[in-house]
């Protein structure tokens, strides 16, 4: 398994070929997929300072080290999704390093370029490379107590001990599960490792030094554990897989790249050569490899019968070792084989890549929503736990010109779902229009908002874009418009037929953007033609810069019901050149045969119902 030297360079140009590759496959899309819940819920950590972020991470069980990187990269590099995103894709290149080099030092560079190839495009160690997420940190800390672990078991350094310490210490600080993997490593070490006690020892003091290092966090955070254990909280994890024979064929699949059986016989064969390598120091590494990657899976699936502690994220903990196990495994077969196979692997992975955790369309959403909205409209989000990534998304794609968004799920910023109520009380007493973005949970606002005087005028309805048991009761993202309009001392009635009762024009709008203005009308008498209601933005000169006629075929005015409120929206696209200053809305009402005589409103042929100020955001 060993290179000889005239080919080193060109094994290590192959190397630096992987590393490349990992990077395009976690940075191409990284900029432009939607962010999902959990991805949001990190962002919502992070946004408030490191003394509640803290606080935050131990009543949900996350150690701090990813998260004081992310708050800290976010003062550098910003929150776009690129720059977010790149603590991942940076730890995602950097353990496909590792990995080359773990596997290198153990079995030579041809395992461990085949070992970084297969992590290089398997779908899980992709999916979380471009997200923000600290398994990625989980990914490289379990690739750094490989590579330290098999470089001491080579050379008993003391000081190859202390770097497998800081190694245990890194991944503790980036999540715990990963402990299973290390605990499996030393049971390994020291059941199969022949060496003299003295050497052994080095370990158990190396899992001391560790266990120092991580203290003061452990210290800070097990009280808040042990009250989630107290309370019961702590009985399984979200979406876990089953251990059953369907559970366990989805978790195989998934570490496989869908290539479960190829898989089990790259393991078979790398289980054979822990026991007939060559020399003892590779047949004990590989051992270690196999115990942290297969040794871990079987463990989280016997642990899996009592609490649920498998999913498509937890399992990320034996990523490495297993892309280092088949890689061993194909190490046995003739050179010409293992290319073959090791090829035709990674060309599967990246011609069918799977979705490991279906993603939200909540960039669709927030465009649904950008499509209609107005600076000062309130956004009303009733999506459970994907507040946040909804709440990013329109953050996104809404200008910064009295943007109003409230997420509704209590858990994040409210001690209680009553406060949460108090203030979304205070806050509709003031708004005019409402946006309600609805899913995945039991319906309430909508209801709230009917009992307070809103009107639903407008629904649109967004594909969730997934394909998950879990929201197949919500394939859709309901986004809707209410309106509550003001009752006037008087309307305004245009030829004694058409009466209007409000008229909302947005107080600002961008350079560019679209007026959107609501008019509410009331007809006494069934009209018996079809007008048109033209509006026109006139500037400080009175000339007209843009303008709009209405109402939309589907509702003509002859077609109006009598004595009910009839919402009536203009939407009005700016020019690109019209300069930021106040503009004026007139409206008129006309008959097309009698375009030169439209209706009178108090003795004139036009109204103004409002202005507006078009601003630079």
């Amino acid at each position: 398994m060993t290179s000889s030297s005239p080919h080193k360079f060109w094994l290590i140009a192959a190397a630096c070929a992987v590393v490349l590759l990992a990077a395009a496959m976690r940075i191409l899309g990284a900029g432009h997929l939607p962010f999902w819940s959990d991805e949001a819920w990190n962002i919502w950590v992070t946004r408030d300072g490191a003394a509640l972020m803290l606080e935050r991470l131990a009543a949900n069980h996350h150690p701090p080290a990813y998260f004081l990187a992310l708050q800290g990269w976010q003062v550098v590099a910003g929150d776009g999704k690129l720059a977010l995103r790149f603590l991942s894709i940076a730890a995602g290149v950097l353990t496909t390093a590792i990995i080359y080099r773990a596997g290198a030092d153990a079995f030579g560079h041809g395992v461990g370029i085949a070992a970084a190839l297969m992590f290089a495009v398997f779908e899980q160690p992709v999916y979380y490379g471009q997200s923000v997420r600290h398994y990625t940190w989980l990914l490289l800390g379990e690739a750094l107590t490989l590579w330290t672990l098999v470089r001491a078991l080579k050379r008993p350094a003391w000081g190859r001990w202390a770097a497998y310490a800081g190694a245990v210490a890194f991944l503790a600080y980036s999540l715990y599960v990963g402990l299973i993997a290390v605990a499996l490593q030393g049971l390994a070490v020291l059941a199969l490792w022949r060496a003299p006690l003295r050497l052994k020892a080095r370990l158990i003091a190396a899992y001391a030094a560790a266990a120092l290092m991580f203290a003061p966090w452990l210290i800070y955070a097990l009280p808040g554990m042990v009250n989630k254990i107290n309370a019961g909280a702590i009985t399984g994890y979200f979406n876990s897989i089953a251990t059953t024979p369907a559970g366990i064929a989805q978790a195989a699949d998934l570490l496989t790249a869908g290539q479960p059986a190829l898989g089990l016989g790259l393991l078979a064969l790398a289980v054979g050569f822990a026991w007939r390598g060559r020399t003892a120091f590779e047949m004990v590494a590989a051992r270690v490899v196999l115990a942290a990657g297969a040794g871990t899976v079987t463990a989280m699936l016997l642990v899996n019968l009592r609490i649920g502690i498998v999913s498509e994220r937890t399992l990320t903990a034996a990523v490495p070792a297993l892309a280092l196990s088949f890689a061993v495994g194909a190490g046995v077969l003739p050179a010409r084989g293992r290319s073959v196979l090791v090829g035709a692997l990674v060309a599967w992975a990246i011609l069918t890549p799977q979705n490991v955790i279906p993603r939200l369309n909540s960039d669709l959403v927030a465009q649904t929503v950008a499509a209609g909205w107005s600076p000062g409209d309130f956004v009303l989000l009733e999506t459970g736990f994907d507040d946040m990534a909804f709440a990013y998304e329109l953050e996104t794609v809404l200008p910064d010109l009295d943007r109003r968004i409230f997420p509704s799920f209590y858990e994040y910023d409210y001690p209680d779902d009553s406060a949460m109520l108090a203030d979304l009380e205070a806050a509709l007493a003031r708004e005019e229009r409402v946006w309600l973005v609805y899913w995945n949970v039991p319906p309430r606002l909508a209801g709230m908002l009917e009992q307070r005087g809103y009107t639903r005028v407008h629904t649109g309805r967004v594909p969730v874009g997934i394909n998950d048991p879990l929201y197949r009761l919500y394939p859709e993202v309901e986004v809707s418009l209410f309106v509550r309009p003001r009752t006037p001392a008087e309307p305004r009635v245009f030829g004694g037929l058409f009466a209007l009762t409000d008229a909302v024009v947005p107080a600002q709008v961008a350079v560019g953007g679209t007026l959107h203005v609501d008019l509410v009308w009331q007809v006494d008498d069934l009209p018996d033609r079809d007008y048109t209601v033209g509006l026109f933005v006139l500037d400080a000169e009175g000339r007209t810069r843009a303008e709009h006629f209405g109402p939309p075929p589907e509702n003509p005015t002859s077609q109006w019901p009598v004595r009910e409120m009839i919402f009536d929206r203009h939407s009005i696209d700016l020019p690109a050149d019209l300069m930021p200053g106040t503009y004026s809305v007139l409206a008129v009402v006309y008959y097309y045969e009698t375009v030169d005589a439209p209706l009178q409103v108090e003795g004139e042929p036009n109204l103004v119902i409002g202005a507006f100020e078009v601003v630079d955001p």
